[in-house]
């Protein structure tokens, strides 16, 4: 059994991915990929890649990995999905790394791919600002946000090369374009795992319109 894992970044959209994995858990299944059941209400693994790392979650929260280890002990199949953009931060750090991509134990499979969609960074930054101005996030004039985020590594894609290559998994890129939005993400990202988009009738999903309010 592998896994593959969607790691972000925020904005390419992942809220519309892991929304159709969590709503056609049982489809995938029958296709030999198991999806765990996410703490998040709109699909996000974070909390579980979050213990998997070792890191501190939430007390009403910390039986993600324990209810994971069972649906793999339990399920017959051949790859796990996992989608969180906090893997795009825990990532950086070289133990979370090791946990995540190189683990052969039974109740945690090997990470066989990663799978992204980079942004251009301009556009990245637009969406980004838009969405934590409006939710009341944040207050900085865009400048000094620009200035702080592009300072942030995760700002770089350069990094996931290196990453992938020094645990031997598979790095799957698709850019996230205005084609892409058009065509839907979550088609594209099954595409990308080799699934036929056409077995599934709600892959058009659109859950975070300010992912693509620079193109309109």
């Amino acid at each position: 059994m592998s896994a593959i894992s969607t790691i972000g970044p925020h904005k390419s959209g992942t809220t519309s991915i892991q929304w159709f994995l969590k709503e056609n858990r049982a489809a995938l299944l029958k296709d030999g990929y198991l999806v765990p059941e996410s703490e998040d209400f709109r699909g996000g693994h974070h909390q579980l890649v979050r213990q998997l790392c070792g890191r501190a979650v939430p007390q009403h929260q910390r039986e993600a990995a324990a209810r994971f280890a069972r649906a793999i002990k339990d399920a017959k199949c051949e790859a796990v999905v996992i989608s969180s953009e906090t893997l795009d931060d825990l990532l950086v750090n070289e133990d979370c790394a090791r946990r995540i991509l190189w683990s052969n134990r039974r109740t945690q499979p090997r990470t066989e791919a990663l799978v992204f969609f980079p942004r251009n960074q301009s556009q990245f930054v637009n969406s980004r600002y838009t969405e934590v101005i409006k939710c009341f996030h944040r207050s900085e004039p865009f400048e000094a946000f620009v200035q702080a985020e592009i300072r942030h590594p995760n700002f770089r894609y350069a990094h996931w090369i290196a990453l992938a290559n020094a645990f031997s998994s598979k790095l799957i890129a698709q850019p996230f374009t205005e084609e892409t939005i058009t065509r839907g993400v979550a088609p594209e990202f099954l595409r990308a795992i080799d699934i036929d988009p056409s077995h599934f009738h709600d892959t058009n999903v659109r859950r975070n319109r300010g992912a693509d309010a620079i193109y309109y």
